[in-house]
């Protein structure tokens, strides 16, 4: 940081982590990252293998050498910013710990091509503000510690931000990208993957549609009707056949009175297994190639076949 600003990038779109999302710079602390604590200032004040880390990152990201830096009186201080660990849903839990640099003056870093797309100088408002557009791809974490800097430019210590989920109760609440919201519902899917992300998307003024919801047992389809009781989707809509995409929708459809949009195929594929029966009083509306469905941040959601 350097006053108010922050560095950010954008990843790379090829990359297996977190493709195209925007996030500050960093990376994960190696098996065989030295635990020898740095002589330097202000990186001595720290634990030695996460600074090992943030040098060698900083340097194979950004070209920057931050040791170098503070001998030259370029970074002031360093501080432990936040942590958040990842849910216990997630594929690959991991923590993550956010450590605040402060600069004495603005920095052209020189990013990596390899894994960064572009990089920027920014306020923690206006990141948050292309987020709040849809334009960018953010993890939870990552928004949390920009509002807390919008909430105290000077925070040093934001604390624990791991996000606390009921899972005995609700199916977990996920936003990448603002207005589609993620919920990882329990599913028949295919192992070692437990769960299949429904997806609840559509602007104020158009139909809220509650896409591939499929909980696997009564007790998932309890939890899938408290999470989504205060935001009644207009519509279920199915993008396939399998299971991990639509069981008990025909249920949930009837419960809330409200209709299941899919296409020709999938309906044949469905009752061909399930019989007529399986759509019984409820209204089905079939759609087609390019077909707008919904709206999102103003422009249109189509079915692509």
């Amino acid at each position: 940081m350097h006053k108010e600003q922050i560095f950010a990038v954008q990843r790379q779109p090829y990359l297996l982590a977190f493709p195209g999302y925007h996030a500050f710079p960093g990376g994960k602390i190696d098996n065989d990252e030295s635990s020898v604590p740095f002589k330097t200032r202000i990186l001595s004040d720290h634990d030695p293998r996460r600074m090992r880390a943030i040098q060698r990152e900083v340097m194979e990201e950004l070209g920057y050498d931050i040791e170098k830096g503070i001998l030259q009186d370029e970074v002031l201080s360093i501080s432990e910013l936040a942590e958040a660990v990842a849910p216990v849903f997630a594929p690959f839990r991991f923590r993550t710990w956010f450590y605040r640099i402060d600069l004495k003056k603005i920095v052209l870093f020189k990013a990596d091509s390899g894994e960064i797309a572009s990089s920027f100088w920014s306020t923690p408002e206006n990141v948050l503000d292309a987020f709040s557009k849809g334009k960018n791809l953010m993890v939870p974490p990552t928004r949390w510690v920009l509002k807390g800097l919008v909430e105290d430019p000077q925070a040093k210590a934001l604390g624990d931000l791991s996000e606390r989920y009921d899972e005995d109760n609700r199916v977990p609440s996920l936003e990448m990208l603002d207005g589609i919201t993620l919920l990882p519902v329990r599913s028949v899917t295919l192992p070692p993957a437990s769960r299949t992300n429904a997806i609840f998307l559509g602007d104020e003024d158009s139909a809220k549609l509650l896409i591939d919801p499929s909980p696997n047992s009564e007790e998932e389809y309890q939890r899938l009707l408290t999470t989504i009781q205060d935001s009644v989707p207009d519509a279920i809509f199915l993008t396939h056949h399998h299971p991990d995409h639509h069981q008990l929708s025909n249920r949930l459809a009837r419960e809330l009175r409200i209709p299941i949009i899919l296409s020709q195929d999938t309906l044949q594929r469905l009752t061909a297994k399930f019989g007529q029966q399986y759509f019984e009083n409820i209204e089905l509306q079939t759609v087609s190639e390019n077909q707008q469905v919904t709206c999102w941040h103003g422009s249109a959601v189509r079915v692509y076949e």
